[in-house]
């Protein structure tokens, strides 16, 4: 189980503090907290196990990826996502309360 002082942790680096309420935020925080804590040894087997993937070119060779490192990439690029949405309707709430239209400008 994680603990909220964990949790806390993950949403300290990776989120705004003004964002930490965000129930999706804080989930993929708890995913991100879950794969650098694990609680049991399967668990910390399961996020250091490796991945075969394919080379990005012929003239590579393929490459293997611990599964916990293909995870953390995954939920970083969600968090950028969703911080993302939330500026962008925090911007477009103060735009339509200012009158203007963000399409326009």
């Amino acid at each position: 189980m994680i603990s909220n002082e964990q949790l806390q942790a993950v949403l300290d680096e990776h989120v705004p503090a003004e964002l930490q309420g965000d129930f999706e935020l804080r989930a993929i925080c708890h995913s991100i907290a879950a794969i650098r804590y694990p609680v049991s040894p399967s668990e910390a087997r399961l996020f250091s196990s490796p991945i075969l993937l394919p080379a990005d070119s012929p003239e590579e060779e393929d490459y293997f990826k611990d599964t916990g490192m293909i995870l953390l990439e995954s939920c970083d690029q969600r968090l950028t996502w969703r911080i993302g949405e939330i500026q962008d309707a925090v911007f477009d709430m103060f735009s339509e309360m200012a009158g203007t239209d963000p399409a326009i400008e």
